[in-house]
């Protein structure tokens, strides 16, 4: 019984070391597969940082762009309404003076023109009219 358990115990002891041999190289695949799940994560995460720059660097244009659209809407609508404002203007003044284009303004103001012209003779007349009178008036006084 005693050779039976010394041949039970060196069994044993060869099963147990084919098992720690199986162990260490099941560890040792263990191992080896988390290096390489470490590679592959540290690959992964130096893709996401260059993307995130990549991104961070869109980003930026984009809001670069999306200023420089709002400049340019802001001078659009300045432009806008000062076309407003002038468009506002010349209705008033096509109003006020009774006319409907530039043209017929500048008409208008060449027949006054002619008109003022032509009388200005008769008006300098009056003046001296005028300062004949009054001196004929200082004179009767």
């Amino acid at each position: 019984e005693r050779e039976t358990c010394l041949l039970r115990l060196s069994e044993m002891k060869r099963e147990l070391a084919a098992d720690a041999t199986q162990w260490e190289a099941a560890m040792a695949t263990c191992d080896a597969e988390m290096d390489a799940v470490d590679d592959v994560i540290a690959d992964q995460e130096r893709d996401l940082a260059e993307n995130q720059h990549e991104t961070n660097a869109f980003l930026a244009v984009i809001r670069q762009e999306e200023e420089a659209y709002e400049k340019q809407m802001e001078h659009y609508a300045g432009v806008r309404n000062r076309r407003l404002e002038y468009s506002h203007g010349m209705e008033q003044v096509f109003a006020t003076l009774r006319v409907s284009s530039v043209m017929e303004l500048i008409d208008a103001y060449t027949v006054t023109a002619s008109k003022i012209l032509s009388l200005w003779e008769k008006h300098g007349e009056q003046e001296q009219e005028i300062e004949r009178l009054e001196d004929d008036t200082k004179a009767l006084q």
